[in-house]
């Protein structure tokens, strides 16, 4: 009895996970679309504060994907691509008035470039507790790139004694770049958003944007609060061609309520088909482009919160 009261408790519990922020730049003079304003990225943290979040180290995050930690409910990491100036101007003090651990992804070869961070400027943040990942060499389209050039833009971006984790340049990538990437030893983060965790891709870990229309905290709330989808999908592949594949995507517990399962795409609901907790998902229309379908469902045992999924596609003609 005791032994199935616990496999009971394993099954309906939620999934362990934890949400990733993505940010650019924190500033009020850069491109609206990858821009929150120091106002608002305060106002982010101050609630991760108040709200009772746990703000942990980006490798602790990784540890729990892999199977090795169990984090805490409401556990988030802070990351920031690109290495933008503004980020060490305006958000690093608000980071450090809370104590919040973070991570910034770079490209070295741009440490010379007018409004990024320098190497002195880097250095001097990584000697203060900043994890330091890796954004390439030049932030290419890698999936336009013959995989060796790829391979060699990745292996430029990588700096010493910093660990081997890789964000996607424009949170773009392909089966062929995951198993390389997995070989050369990296994790990597993409753009797609939901928590990340043990039923998460270790070569794209998904990341919540937090820049321009999605820096609006009522609607990040939401997503702060979110869980793990323990889910299983037939296809995982970004690149496609003008349609994405119909999917099959199973549930691996029963506190997701399977009959409230929900899929959007631009805005608008999808027509799917449920059979217990196998979910069908039919073939889409895909812009050129990058694009996603998220996916939710409310948790039983968690009321008024949500697990979250999302698959990002790239479809068009050079992105192969």
């Amino acid at each position: 009895m005791r032994l199935l009261l616990l496999i009971a408790i394993l099954v309906i519990a939620p999934a362990q996970g934890a949400v990733i922020l993505l940010y650019h730049h924190v500033a009020t003079d850069t491109p609206p679309s990858t821009t929150t304003s120091p106002k608002v990225f305060l106002s982010h943290m101050q609630y991760l504060k108040d709200g009772g979040f746990h703000v942990v180290p980006l490798s602790q995050v990784i540890k729990e994907a892999q199977g090795k930690l169990t984090l805490p409910d409401k556990s988030v990491a802070i990351t920031f691509d690109d290495g933008f100036q503004d980020i060490a101007d305006n958000a690093v003090p608000i980071l450090n008035k809370f104590g919040y651990p973070y991570t910034l992804f770079i490209n070295p070869d741009r440490t010379t470039y007018p409004r990024m961070m320098s190497k002195a400027t880097l250095q001097k943040l990584a000697k203060a507790g900043a994890s330091i990942g890796n954004h390439t060499a030049g932030h290419p389209h890698l999936t336009t790139l013959p995989l060796e050039q790829a391979r060699q833009a990745i292996i430029d971006g990588q700096l010493p004694n910093h660990p081997k984790w890789l964000a996607w340049p424009f949170g773009e990538y392909s089966p062929a770049l995951e198993k390389m990437a997995a070989q050369m030893g990296y994790v990597a983060f993409g753009q797609q958003s939901g928590p990340a965790g043990p039923w998460s891709s270790l070569t794209a870990l998904p990341r919540f944007p937090a820049a321009g229309r999605y820096a609006n905290l009522d609607t990040l709330k939401t997503k702060l609060l979110s869980l793990h989808m323990p889910l299983v999908s037939s296809d995982t592949s970004m690149i496609q061609g003008e349609r994405s594949p119909p999917l099959t995507l199973t549930l691996k517990s029963r506190d997701p309520m399977a009959t409230l399962f929900a899929c959007y795409f631009l805005g608008q609901r999808v027509p799917i088909v449920l059979n217990g907790n196998i979910i069908k998902v039919p073939s889409i229309a895909l812009p050129p482009g990058r694009s996603r379908i998220n996916c939710t469902a409310p948790s039983q045992s968690k009321p008024g919160r949500y697990y979250w999924w999302s698959q990002a596609w790239l479809s068009g003609t050079g992105l192969h």
